[in-house]
């Protein structure tokens, strides 16, 4: 899970660190945007997540893996959270005497305003308690379909 902050997020968080509020948070840069971001576990048991305040908090983001085609592909949305579902096959191996072997799954990638938004919408993915909004593998079409944060998500 990605904490990504807003513009006074990092100068925040190190305050709080200072009123020893908080611990030694790993902030980094993307290499890409330039964007500060926190990298924290998305494991329920690690407090990490809850103890950023919402303040500091532009959006969250999640990926997450699935066994094959437990879901429909497509785009999910739920309490101000998005979440994208797509099957990944790759082939590995098949060098030499080696028989190619095919990793079948699907990616879950979510967008969120909240870290307990991201984990709600991944959680109702998972279980299947939630439809997707576009169904991909019913055909819906990929275009203009946008993420939470606004970005177009549609043929990446």
């Amino acid at each position: 899970m990605y904490i990504w902050l807003t513009a006074k997020g990092e100068e925040t968080l190190r305050q709080l660190k200072t009123e020893g509020r908080i611990g030694e948070l790993k902030i980094e840069t993307h290499r890409n945007s330039g964007l500060r971001y926190v990298p924290v576990s998305d494991e329920i048991t690690d407090p990490t997540a809850t103890l950023i305040p919402q303040s500091v908090i532009d959006h969250v983001t999640l990926d997450g893996r699935i066994q094959e085609d437990l879901r429909p592909q497509g785009i999910y949305v739920r309490g101000g959270a998005t979440a994208q579902v797509e099957t990944v096959r790759n082939v590995v191996g098949g060098y030499g005497n080696n028989s190619p072997m095919v990793d079948r799954y699907q990616m879950v990638r979510v967008v969120a305003k909240t870290v307990r938004a991201a984990r709600a919408i991944y959680s109702k993915v998972r279980s299947g308690e939630l439809k997707p909004k576009h169904n991909w593998t019913a055909g819906a079409d990929r275009s203009g379909v946008t993420d939470a944060a606004g970005a177009e998500i549609g043929d990446q």
